[in-house]
């Protein structure tokens, strides 16, 4: 009997070994079913609709500075760039912070201090104007000026872009400044600085204090130590124009106080703390830009190019529109475009915005032709083996579109590659997507091409 029942488990076993052999070729099975259905509906999403084709890295405006010296110059110069007649508005925001708060003595106390604190960051408050928003010549009397003299600023950065943990940029169409000014309470090599932004002068702020917390403390004695002055700002690359200016001061202040009226009984005390005051200043410049970099239109037919201006409302101003090549394309003073002959080269409309005595200007690409309409590869599929080579057409409908060039792509070169001309080279066992794609980016097909041993 013993036997009977040894052989029925083992039977059992072994058909639970298969069964579960089975179960995981199955999922491995469904798993790369999954992971290829996924791969290709990302790589028909990547290539579906227009085709992003690569484009030349516009130039700056402004060269990005190396050394210390040339940011330090660099920012200078931008920051004197701006002015009435080429800003329109300006929003400052000044923020004052009371950090790191001590007292010498029991936790029983921390209401009183909670009390000097709030008190402090009231009279220090009081000190600066309220936040403002408009233009520079409506009674905004700090006008930003940078002036560094000759300090040492060999730490001074200017990067292009913002660089993640990762090691990705973003905002890689702006220049960010950072410079630190050496802490004093009157810096010589930066007398600009200083002057123009001196957050609060330690007279100024002793006095406030003490008659702020008069009813609390009397202040005996008062230790004001400067920390470094940070300039922080951020530009447009490609117009050399500031964007935000940022400028933080930092003290670590020690007070000797006596504690009166009803808080007298703590006595004289030791109060510290760290006062940081920043400033900020965000531009917003005077210009005009079409919605639009590029468009395609048939002959004869007309569209609207629309811009955007930006302005003081109240204040006089013209826009105008000129053609490069009215054999092209012609435009009239409201921005409509007509399409009067078909060119592979396009006609550049120009828009230019005369206004507080300067002259802006931007520009599209317009292209006059017939255009794509259907793309057709001469295969749907194909099948080679390692190392042999094929070619593939590509059919642009209708026959007379102006520009009938075809971009070539691979899916995966490692399986496939694929020439400029449509020659399809196996390079590697798999299967992979040839895609080929109008000039204009809008239309596409492609071709399956399975690679065998």
């Amino acid at each position: 009997m013993n036997g009977r029942i040894d052989k029925a488990a083992a039977e059992k076993a072994v058909s639970q070994k298969k069964r579960m052999l089975v179960f995981g070729l199955c999922s491995l099975a469904a798993l790369v079913i999954c992971m290829s259905s996924v791969l290709l509906v990302a790589f028909s999403l990547i290539t579906e609709g227009v085709y992003e084709f690569p484009e030349e890295r516009a130039p700056s405006a402004v060269p990005l500075p190396g050394s210390g010296a040339d940011t330090v110059a660099c920012l200078e110069n931008l920051v004197s760039g701006a002015d009435d007649s080429s800003v329109v508005r300006v929003d400052t925001k000044t923020e004052v912070g009371i950090e790191n708060l001590y007292c010498d003595g029991s936790k029983s106390e921390l209401a009183a201090l909670g009390y000097m604190k709030d008190t402090i960051v009231a009279s220090i408050d009081k000190m600066y104007p309220e936040d403002y928003n408009g233009r520079f010549g409506d009674g905004f009397a700090a006008f930003p000026v940078i002036s560094l003299g000759g300090g040492d600023y060999s730490s001074a950065v200017c990067t292009e872009g913002l660089t993640a943990d990762d090691g990705t940029i973003s905002d890689d169409g702006f220049y960010f400044f950072t410079v630190i000014v050496p802490g004093a309470a009157d810096n010589e090599a930066a007398p600009g600085v200083y002057k123009t932004f001196r957050l609060g002068g330690d007279d100024e702020v002793i006095v406030r204090i003490k008659n702020e917390t008069s009813s609390v403390v009397k202040i005996n004695e008062v230790n004001f130590a400067p920390d470094d002055f940070t300039i922080e700002a951020k530009s447009d690359r490609l117009t050399g124009r500031i964007c935000r200016l940022a400028l933080t001061r930092r003290y670590g202040v020690t007070l000797s106080v006596e504690f009166i009226g009803s808080l007298s009984p703590l006595g004289a005390r030791t109060v510290g703390f760290d006062y940081t005051v920043t400033e900020s200043f965000d531009y917003t410049w005077a210009g005009i830009s079409f919605t639009e970099e590029s468009v395609t239109l048939r002959k004869g037919k007309s569209l609207e190019l629309p811009v955007s201006a930006v302005i003081n409302d109240n204040d006089n101003y013209e826009i105008r529109f000129e053609s490069s090549d009215e054999a092209v394309a012609t435009v009239d003073s409201l921005g409509y475009v007509t399409g009067v002959g078909t060119s592979r080269t396009p006609a550049v409309i120009a828009v230019y915005l005369s206004y507080l005595g300067r002259e802006y200007k931007d520009e599209c690409k317009v292209f006059v032709c017939v255009p794509v309409e259907k793309i057709k590869i001469s295969k749907d599929e194909a099948v080679v083996s390692v190392g042999e080579k094929i070619k593939l057409s590509a059919k642009i409908s209708p026959k007379n579109a102006t520009n009938s060039d075809v971009l070539w792509i691979s899916g995966d070169k490692s399986v496939a590659a694929v020439s400029g001309s449509g020659e399809v080279t196996a390079t590697g066992w798999g299967t992979t997507t040839i895609i080929a794609v109008s000039a204009d980016g809008h239309y596409r097909d492609s071709c399956v091409v399975t690679v065998t041993e």
